[in-house]
């Protein structure tokens, strides 16, 4: 089962409107879908979450915008995806196309510790 889950199914509380985000991303608000740090509970997941994170944010991820004072939109893997952060939470919003893509490049990470 994939680890990444449709927006309806978001528990945590956002600071952005999600039609804001859909429309900015150019995607149907029905059709994001999002994985969550907090939502991961397998040590290895969280890790390479963290890392998949990080080579959009500092390396393969160019960043187009802003959205919010806590999410910002980057062209990775020639589609836009969005990274929510707040002191609590780290999210990554992506439409439902990129969900192989995205949860494959997560879990091919290889894990140092």
């Amino acid at each position: 089962m994939g680890v990444s889950k449709s927006i309806r199914d978001m528990k945590e509380k956002l600071d952005m409107d999600i039609r804001l985000l859909a429309m900015e991303m150019d995607v149907s608000a029905n059709g994001i879908r999002y994985i969550s740090r907090h939502s991961l509970d397998d040590a290895f997941l969280i890790e390479n979450f963290d890392s998949l994170i990080n080579d959009i944010e500092n390396g393969e991820g160019i960043e187009i915008s802003s959205i919010s004072d806590n999410a910002v939109m980057y062209e990775y893997l020639d589609q836009t995806v969005t990274v929510y952060t707040t002191i609590s939470q780290k999210s990554l919003f992506f439409d439902i196309s990129l969900s192989r893509k995205m949860e494959r490049r997560m879990r091919g990470y290889i894990s140092t510790t």
